[in-house]
C-alpha cells in the first residue's frame, strides 16, 4: 500500500461541506501496484467520497 496516492479537492480540508455547494470538486486516485487488495481499497475510498 506504499504506492497508493490520493489527491483530493479542498473538500477534505474542512469538516463542513456547506461552503462547497454548487461547486465541482475533483478527486484523482492512482494505484501503482498490481495488487487486487490495494485496488479494492482505492475503489472503496472513491465510493466513500461519492457518498459524502
Amino acid at each position: 500500500m506504499k504506492h497508493l496516492f490520493l489527491a483530493a479537492a479542498p473538500a477534505f480540508s474542512t469538516a463542513s461541506g456547506a461552503w462547497a455547494e454548487g461547486k465541482t470538486h475533483y478527486l484523482a486516485v492512482h494505484v501503482d501496484e498490481n495488487d487486487p487488495q490495494v485496488m479494492n481499497i482505492a475503489l472503496n475510498d472513491v465510493a466513500n467520497v461519492t457518498k459524502h
